[in-house]
């Protein structure tokens, strides 16, 4: 399902980043992250990242925030994955209307 790009404002809320599931990255995104943190990509793929074959995905905390979430927001905001950028206008779970308060607002 996609959203209408006129009809989404993104209120910041972070309750994507604290859903279950996993922030897969696609080529290249490794090491633009690891560039902007200022870190080698094989540390970068070690600590912040599972295998989830044959993909790299970003780790979760225990309580399934994204690692990268802190209390003043995203860390890698400027660099984030593709699937965060495009969450929910090209893609979505199939209860996000039920987390994410600019999708519930919407339906209002």
């Amino acid at each position: 399902m996609t959203t209408d790009v006129n009809d989404f404002k993104c209120l910041r809320c972070m309750a994507c980043c604290r859903t279950s599931g996993y922030v897969y990255l696609t080529e290249g995104e490794a090491g633009a992250i690891a560039a902007y943190l200022g870190i080698e990509i094989s540390f970068f793929l070690n600590y912040y990242c599972d295998i989830i074959r044959p993909r790299f995905a970003l780790k979760s905390f225990k309580n399934d925030a994204c690692i990268f979430l802190t209390d003043y927001g995203c860390l890698i905001y400027d660099v984030r994955p593709r699937q965060c950028r495009t969450f929910p206008l090209q893609w979505r779970t199939k209860d996000a209307e039920t987390y994410c308060n600019a999708l519930r607002k919407r339906s209002r």
